[in-house]
């Protein structure tokens, strides 16, 4: 249960820290994506934008130009960064917007070695 507690209390923030050291800069070379994603168990929000080859975050931001917007809730963030790919997470996220904008983002970054 201890590593439970130790990921409910990790920020948010944190798992898109994450995700901008796995980000292939050569694979997101030339690419703009802006997302913003809703936490609504968490009342949380996070912009997040790739742009020459660098992933930014901030929280409590969302985006007027944003490609998309990805409401889940946080778990399954979590599922997904895991590796449990979208049928993992089936039913808990809804995605407005560019849903290719999101794959193409989804393609950006490296697995991590077990």
């Amino acid at each position: 249960a201890q590593a439970g507690d130790l990921v409910a209390a990790t920020p948010t923030s944190a798992f898109f820290d994450l995700m901008a050291v796995r980000l292939n800069p050569e694979a997101a070379a030339g690419k703009d994506i802006r997302v913003n994603f809703v936490f609504p168990d968490r009342n949380e929000r996070i912009a997040m934008t790739i742009r020459n080859s660098v992933l930014v975050h901030e929280a409590g931001v969302t985006l007027a130009d944003a490609q998309a917007n990805v409401t889940l809730p946080r778990p399954a963030l979590l599922a997904l960064l895991g590796g449990g790919g979208m049928a993992a997470v089936a039913g808990q996220v809804r995605i407005e917007g560019d849903r290719a904008a999101l794959l193409a983002m989804a393609g950006l970054f490296e697995t991590p070695d077990p």
